[in-house]
């Protein structure tokens, strides 16, 4: 029972990941998988509870433990595969898939108290509590393994694969000590299992990556697993996923973000055609940035910032790892210090070493002012004594609690404290078109915080269109846009941003800001901005 309480639990675990990534990253997701999981435990209980099932015996055992683990053992590739194809019932399929493994595991406790009863003679509370006692201990041993070692030591195709395997080899000892080791009825079920098992296993990387492949719309050129996430980069080059138009034609039903080329009109813009010298940067299937237009991104993001601040010397980026926001940070000079926090050193590994990416970034790493700390932002910022001319936040979309908390009250304060009393605060603030909400909550939190700010949004390709929200605590909105403008631009070589961009960049219509006022801030008590995040109005 033990090891059929760590398989229970890891194999929630991999549905919940994985539907961080396939769905998008929203607490819904524990509905979808562990909330429905645990629901149809129940059922399964239940329905052993039921006349027709009493018979069964060792013979029902082996049944149950061999279809739970050829049931956990594909769900990994089969649910990526269908997500992929069939974007717009992603839920629908994590939900069947929960539900089918939820009932078999549901099944086994009231089957093996049965036999475990028969086997002692002992009574019923006896047997209950030694079989819930060494499920329970074997979940806690599944919970500190999953998040320890096998998530980012083997990833959750084999995570599942080996929790499988677990069950499989209960049912193997139970045919080897109940049919023998003569009976040609055990012998042909083992060799059944046996060879799906080794099949499964087999072909399981080109599977994974088969099935990965049809959630983009352009080839996989570069893939890497590292300690905290996937990293993926898409090309053209090599031809266009053939499954692509028909993913395109699920679409319409589709109410969350999903990964690659199959996602909602909130990422599916022109950016498609663009020529095959250029290409996407994904993280844990969330786009990132697109090298046709990733400029555009990245000069709004940084130089209103510097130019905001008063002589600037020392500069803090948090996230950023890609090294292009230090691109453009590595043209001003008077600039003595950068430092940079980023969590994942995968990232920052990749964008020094290869040469796509090194040529993009302008080897901006090599910049001997920086300085690199790989640590949490949060536990990073908590422990800050030093103060900055500029802070430039850089982070993905606030999609879940890991990322929310780098948008809340806590945090800005935390800023607040290591920000000169002249400098300026920049933070990227996902689409006010299509997540408005969400951007006016970040700026709702930061004027909590005790900053003033200035809403940017820049037109681009990638994602129609993106803001910021530009921070200061010395001066008002209307003298951060008199100086940004009044001392612009720096210098002649940048790509997109000029005085009339940067002036249109800060013009909104009166609407936009007519429900501001009902908008809460972003804490760690509420997340508000977690629900705002998946609304789109």
């Amino acid at each position: 029972m033990f090891l059929s309480g760590y398989c229970g639990i890891v194999a929630e675990l991999c549905l919940f990941t994985l539907a961080e990534s396939l769905i998008g990253s929203t607490l819904s997701n524990l509905l979808y998988t562990m909330g429905i999981m645990m629901f149809f435990m129940g059922v399964g209980s239940w329905f052993m509870s039921k006349s027709f099932t009493s018979t069964w015996s060792y013979g029902g055992f082996i049944g149950l433990e061999l279809a739970l683990s050829l049931a956990v053992c594909t769900s990994v590739p089969s649910l990526t595969f269908l997500c992929g194809t069939f974007p717009a019932y992603s839920i629908h399929f994590f939900i069947i898939s929960s539900a089918i493994i939820g009932f078999l595991i549901g099944m086994e406790i009231p089957l093996m108290q049965k036999l475990l009863q028969e086997l002692t003679k002992q009574n019923i509370q006896v047997v209950a509590a030694r079989i819930m006692m060494a499920d329970y201990f074997g979940s806690l041993f599944g919970f500190a393994l999953f998040s320890l070692i096998l998530l980012y030591q083997i990833g959750i195709p084999w995570t599942a694969y080996s929790s499988g395997w677990l069950n499989g080899a209960m049912a193997l000892l139970v045919i080897l000590v109940h049919y023998g080791i003569k009976s040609p009825k055990g012998w042909a079920l083992a060799f059944f299992y046996l060879s799906s098992m080794i099949w499964i296993g087999h072909d399981l990387d080109q599977t994974m990556f088969r099935a990965e492949q049809s959630l983009y719309r352009n080839p996989i050129i570069l893939q890497k697993q590292t300690p905290y996430q996937k990293l993926t980069i898409t090309s053209p080059s090599q031809g266009i996923n053939p499954n692509y138009k028909k993913a395109q034609d699920h679409l319409k039903k589709v109410t969350q973000p999903v990964l690659g080329n199959h996602t909602t009109v909130k990422n599916n813009y022109e950016w498609r055609k663009l020529p095959n010298d250029h290409f996407a940067f994904y993280i844990n299937g969330g786009m990132q940035f697109h090298s046709k237009d990733e400029y555009i991104y990245h000069e709004h993001l940084v130089h209103p910032a510097v130019i905001l601040s008063r002589d600037p010397k020392k500069v803090l980026l948090m996230g950023a790892g890609d090294g292009l926001a230090l691109r453009e940070l590595s043209k001003y000079k008077m600039l003595d210090e950068i430092t940079l926090i980023e969590l994942d050193p995968g990232v920052v590994e990749l964008f020094k070493t290869t040469p796509l990416l090194k040529k993009l970034n302008k080897n901006s790493f090599a910049d001997p002012r920086l300085k690199i700390i790989y640590e949490d932002a949060w536990n990073w910022i908590r422990q800050c004594t030093d103060k900055f001319d500029v802070i430039i936040l850089d982070f993905p979309d606030p999609h879940h609690i890991e990322t929310a908390k780098l948008y809340s009250l806590q945090f800005y304060k935390l800023l607040k404290n290591c920000l000169q009393q002249n400098g300026a605060l920049v933070t990227q603030s996902t689409s006010p078109l299509y997540s408005p909400k969400a951007f006016h909550c970040i700026k709702k939190t930061l004027a909590t915080a005790g900053f003033n700010t200035v809403s940017l949004h820049v037109e681009m390709p990638s994602f129609s269109q993106w803001g910021f929200q530009l921070a200061s605590l010395s001066l008002n909105e209307n003298q951060i846009k008199e100086k940004v403008f009044n001392d612009f631009p720096p210098y002649k070589n940048l790509s997109n941003l000029d005085q009339e961009g940067l002036k249109a960049s800060w013009l909104w219509p009166n609407r936009y800001w007519k429900d501001y006022s009902k908008i809460k801030a972003n804490d760690f008590y509420n997340y508000a901005l977690l629900h705002y995040y998946g609304t789109t109005k």
